[in-house]
């Protein structure tokens, strides 16, 4: 399952299901019909669909809605050996209750690109776990990244000279 159906998780979903997966989505906005997503809930529904989830990703920008928008509650409904990835913001996930779900074993293994607080430190309690990877927020980094990044930056030059709506405009009412 994927929480956070925007640009990343749906290019996640794609990947993943090119790999036999089958891929859930929880988002806040309708999504096109793809073949790689399953089923797509919305966010009020998180709760319901999590136990069905061998492995959650949290994909989702980090606004008021979204914070700590998976914790305790949500770490309960979620299958006793589920795997927990975190490739967004730390902000989304409450490592506290991370850090309790692992002294109860609820989790077979957790993974975080990121966390909060960034940098994490070095006594933090989740360090101690053997099944936790930590990565220092590296998860949106590909070999083409700068090529991929100029042709977005020259292309919106482009569109603001014509007078065109830019692509990934910061939506402020939305907080991303």
């Amino acid at each position: 399952m994927i929480i956070g159906l925007g640009g990343i998780g749906l290019l996640l979903a794609e990947r993943l299901s090119a790999f036999g997966m089958t891929v859930d989505g929880v988002t806040e906005t309708n999504v096109p019909l793809v073949s790689y997503l399953n089923n797509v809930y919305f966010g009020d529904q998180l709760i319901e669909a999590l136990p069905e989830a061998d492995v959650v990703i949290m994909a989702a920008p980090l606004t008021v809605r979204t914070k700590n928008i998976l914790g305790r509650q949500e770490f309960l409904a979620m299958k006793k050996n589920s795997y927990l990835i975190n490739v967004s913001r730390g902000g989304t996930i409450d490592l506290e209750a991370i850090v309790n779900e692992l002294y109860n074993g609820r989790f077979a293994a957790v993974g975080l690109d990121v966390t909060n607080p960034e940098p994490l430190p070095s006594n933090h309690p989740i360090r101690q776990f053997e099944r936790v990877i930590i990565t220092p927020h590296v998860a949106g980094t590909s070999d083409n990244l700068r090529a991929r990044n100029f042709e977005l930056i020259t292309a919106n030059i482009r569109r603001f000279m014509l007078g065109y709506t830019l692509i990934n405009e910061v939506d402020k009412r939305n907080g991303f």
